[in-house]
This record gives structure tokens, sequence and C-alpha cells, in this order.
């Protein structure tokens, strides 16, 4: 599921004009299908996340530091993305015993091309296909996957975002494949403010179904500075997640 996580991530522009202007992948569960403009750069900074996941008597903490994304424009159409991980501290707790171990290396290369609506009209799609490796480093841990977002320009303040996906592990003795869809709804208070709700449900080769809502805020702090925080919630069975995710985009 933190794979999943990994990969999933909001585009949410605070100004819903379509087409082009100031815009970051972060922070939740949906992808923009809009592109940095050509030969232009896009540094995301995911500051600090704090994951808990409490199944069957077992808590396990999950906090990682510095996970970054850069980007950069190609052509009219096209982004290529590189990202890091960071570093991740682990904590479990069960009844019997306690570890915990840090754990870094993980990386994502990205590639974002625009079918619709790069520069102007109320609807956008995209397709971004996905190669990682999520081990450690000098771990053989290879996976891949795509993503298809969508936009819709609903109004002058609301835009509601859609993307479904399939990402995948390559695990012994196959790969181990999730199917996801995300969906966020926006609303654009001012030029500098924002605020959305999403959810996001996936479903795994073993009929594993899990489904999150959360919600978040993003503050331009300048024309080319973006924060952001977001908190997600799930409860299916026995198994609960809790999650805070705060970060930072820089464009130039």
């Amino acid at each position: 599921m933190n794979l999943l996580l990994l990969f999933c991530a909001l585009l949410f522009p605070l100004v819903a004009e379509a087409g082009r202007g100031f815009a970051s992948d972060r922070p939740g569960v949906t992808d923009d299908p809009h592109t940095q403009a050509d030969s232009e750069y896009r540094v995301e900074i995911g500051a600090y996340t704090l994951n808990i996941e409490r199944k069957a008597g077992e808590t396990v903490r999950t906090e990682t530091f510095a996970s970054t994304a850069l980007v950069r424009g190609v052509g009219s159409r096209s982004e290529v993305q590189i990202g890091f991980d960071g570093l991740s501290t682990i904590t479990t707790k069960s009844e019997s015993d306690d570890t915990r171990i840090n754990k870094s290396g993980g990386f994502q290369l990205r590639y974002k091309y625009n079918l619709l609506g790069n520069e102007d009209g109320d609807v956008a799609v995209a397709v971004i296909p996905i190669v990682a490796h999520t081990g450690e480093i000098g771990d053989n841990l290879w996976a891949g996957g795509f993503n298809v977002p969508v936009t819709v320009v609903l109004s002058a303040h609301w835009t509601l975002w859609v993307m479904p996906g399939w990402f995948g592990v390559d695990t012994a003795p196959g790969l181990n494949s999730t199917y996801f869809v995300g969906a966020a709804l926006g609303y654009e208070f001012s030029e500098s403010f924002g605020a959305f709700v999403q959810s996001r449900t996936t479903l795994d080769d073993y009929s594993y179904s899990h489904s999150m809502q959360g919600a978040g805020i993003v503050y331009m702090l300048t024309p080319g500075t973006q924060l952001d925080l977001s908190l997600d919630y799930s409860k299916n069975g026995n198994h609960e997640d809790f999650r805070i995710v705060s970060g930072l985009t820089l464009e130039f």
C-alpha cells in the first residue's frame, strides 16, 4: 500500500484557469494533465509525511523526510520527472516486539504527455508512464505502471480531477499488480488559497479493496512558491490508516 501512496500524487493548481500556469504534483491522489512549460523547471519537496497503519494488533509508523521530485518541461505537450523517495524511519509496534528501521534509495522516472487541453479549454487529459526502483540502493526491486489523469474545470472556482491507473511490482514469483482510481474536488477561495476533498480506491491481484478519503489546503506564498498540507484517513475492516502530508513546491 505504501508503494501506491508513493506514486499517486495530486496536482492542485491554485489558479483555476485552464492551461499552464503554476502547477504542483502535490499533495494528494491525482495528477494534473497539464505540463510544465518548455525548458522550465519545478522542484517538489515532501518536507514531512507521517503514515500510521494499524492492523491485527500491530501499529506501523512511517515518517518520511525530504522526498523530492525534479520536473522539466519538454516541448509544448510533455515533461519529464525524476523523483527520490527521501529518508524514511519505520517503527513497528506489536504485543510481542518493537522494531525500528531506516530506509532510503528508491527513485521514480515519469514522463507526462498531454493528449488534450494543455493550452486552453475546460477539459484536459494526459498519460503518464512510470518506471521505479522501490527498494534500497543495491536491491533489484523494480516496478512500473501508468496514470491517466483528467481534469474538468466546472466553474471559476470549482475543478474536478479524476485519475485511473495501474502499478505493478516485480516480485518473485511474478508481477504484483494494483489497480486504482483517485478523484478530487477543489475549490479556489482566492488566487493564493485553495482547498480540496479527495478519495481513492485500490484493488490488487488478490481482490483486496482499500479506500481512503481526505482533505487538504494549498497556499501560494509567492507566484512561484506553493505550500501544501493534506490529511487522509481510511478504515477497512480491522485495517486503519492515517496520513499527514506537508510540502513545498518551487517553480523557476
